[in-house]
């Protein structure tokens, strides 16, 4: 015997059985669903209403936890929460040390206020850019941020996605994960400790602020990158897994020299180096020698605290160097150590700037052994004794105009150089002096109007192609050059010799602009009157 129901449907399916009305068991079972609907509305209702009770009677018999002050809370989570992003540990995957302040503010609304109120909470923030929900995670992050306040920053990047290497260059082209690396270089001024543990390609949209409020004090770089150019400023790179071994160029500031000497020790290929305001220590490091290196600058500050030229020069042994942007030293070792370095380089340096020269510490005779010079700049110490200097001055220019008066000398002083500029003081040398290292024999005309020079050429050294010469003076002063001088530059300049004279003028410690005197092609302006040439 075999039965079937034809009579039980589903509760969405309409029933007509009764003449295209619903049975009597449909329309049971349809208004049982209307009471049970009313029913868990009620008891929503009443749930809502105990949450509220129960709020107010934790208000009315609050426990004594509650009645800390929020002073204490925020200090007893910053003791709690507060763990150094340096301890890696806390990122594998068993470690149970960090947790996030996010889980303070799912307890109640007390905490979250107080949380949300408490800056060190938030001063380390760790992302995992190779997770799902990276979109979501972006506006986290700037709530983050805007927790932190102006609190030093450690920043933690990770990206280590399972799979191949298509996963990982999936992550690198997805916008979200460029915008959060956005976000966090926006704080970059207040990094303290940076933990990068990204792919190099990710890098280039990390961007650091240009103002700083916090140094960076650690760095971690778990992809050993391999750089070309290094721009480093207060900040020991010693501890670093940087790979030197391609860097060509480097500019660093505000470093000890022994932090230099790491860098510089595993740079073999570097070509260009700048050094700005470098600590000094009493143990120098090794000196180190570099064949690539083309040119070298090194500049500081008037600040005892602050590596000497010679320091530098004892570090670095260029073997091939072509432009050197150099600071004289007070030292007694200074005239030594540059020396030596032309010594190294006699045959390839182009380009030589010597700064703030003292009377102590220079002497032109140490020029004669970079015979290849193209270019000499000298610039005095504005407080260097004049009369002295004067001195050395003129014997510079007595050993250029030596080399065109002798014909029969063999070695000659500075053979290629083409362009001398010097910035000295007005009265720190004598003016006749500067006439002869054009001319083998220089007369001056007997007549003032007269524009051609009785001179004699002997082929021996060619003349320079540029002459610069800007003069400081003191508000105080006012000597002038002597207009004979004037009429005799002029003459000069018709022969086409390319002579510019600038000058400066410093009140209460600062350059003022003040009228140019510039010969040049035949023009004669500045600090002078025109009327009387």
């Amino acid at each position: 015997m075999s039965w079937q129901s034809t009579s039980c449907r589903l509760p969405h399916d309409p029933c007509t059985l009764q003449d295209g009305k619903p049975c009597p068991a449909c329309s049971d079972a349809a208004e049982i669903e209307l009471q049970i609907a009313e029913t868990e509305k009620s008891l929503a209702a009443l749930k809502s209403r105990r949450f509220t009770i129960r709020s107010e009677m934790n208000r009315i018999h609050s426990s004594i936890i509650l009645k800390i002050p929020p002073e204490i809370f925020s200090n007893i989570f910053i003791h709690c929460l507060t763990i150094s992003i340096i301890d890696r540990s806390i990122h594998s995957p068993n470690s149970k040390k960090g947790f996030s302040p996010l889980l303070l503010g799912a307890v109640c609304k007390l905490w979250r206020r107080i949380a949300w109120s408490t800056p060190q909470l938030w001063r380390s923030i760790s992302v995992d850019l190779s997770g799902p929900h990276i979109s979501t995670v972006v506006e986290l992050a700037k709530q983050w941020l805007i927790r932190s306040g102006q609190m030093p920053l450690s920043v933690r990047l990770l990206c280590r996605p399972p799979g191949t290497a298509t996963k990982l260059f999936e992550i690198i082209d997805k916008e979200d994960v460029r915008a959060l690396l956005a976000v966090l270089s926006h704080s970059s001024g207040r990094w303290r400790n940076l933990d990068l543990s990204i792919p190099p390609r990710l890098m280039r949209h990390i961007n650091s602020a240009p103002r700083y409020v916090y140094p960076l004090e650690s760095l971690f770089l778990d992809f050993n990158p391999a750089l070309q150019s290094l721009d480093g400023s207060s900040f020991d790179l010693g501890q670093t897994n940087i790979n030197y071994g391609n860097l060509t160029h480097v500019n660093l500031h505000f470093l000890d020299i022994h932090a230099c000497a790491h860098i510089l020790h595993r740079a073999p290929r570097l070509i260009h180096c700048k050094l700005f305001n470098i600590f000094q220590v009493r143990e120098l490091p090794l000196p180190i020698e570099h064949a690539h290196l083309r040119s070298l600058s090194f500049q500081r500050k008037s600040y005892t605290s602050y590596s000497s030229g010679d320091f530098i020069l004892s570090l670095i042994i260029p073997l091939s160097l072509e432009e050197l942007d150099y600071e004289v030293s007070r030292g007694a070792d200074a005239n030594l150590c540059l020396a030596n370095l032309l010594a190294h380089s006699s045959h390839s340096l182009k380009r030589l700037i010597l700064k703030n020269i003292r009377t102590s510490s220079w002497d032109p005779e140490q020029l004669a052994q970079a015979s290849s010079l193209t270019y000499l700049r000298l610039e005095t110490d504005r407080f260097a004794g004049r009369e002295l200097y004067a001195g050395r001055l003129n014997k510079l220019f007595d050993e250029l105009s030596f080399s065109i008066r002798d014909p029969t000398q063999t070695l000659l002083f500075l053979p290629h150089l083409e362009v001398l500029e010097i910035a000295s003081s007005l009265d720190q040398f004598t003016w006749s002096n500067v006439y002869t290292i054009f001319d083998r024999h220089y007369t001056a005309p007997t007549d003032p109007s007269q524009e051609e020079l009785q001179t004699h050429h002997v082929p021996t050294r060619r003349p320079l192609r540029r002459l610069s010469i800007e003069v400081y003076r003191s508000s105080l002063e006012y000597k002038y050059i002597d207009l004979d001088h004037v009429q005799h530059f002029k003459s000069l300049i018709a022969k086409g010799y390319d002579i510019q004279f600038f000058c400066s003028v410093v009140e209460n410690g600062k350059e003022v602009p003040e009228d140019l005197l510039f010969l040049s092609a035949g023009r004669c302006e500045g600090i002078f009157d025109l009327d009387d040439l």
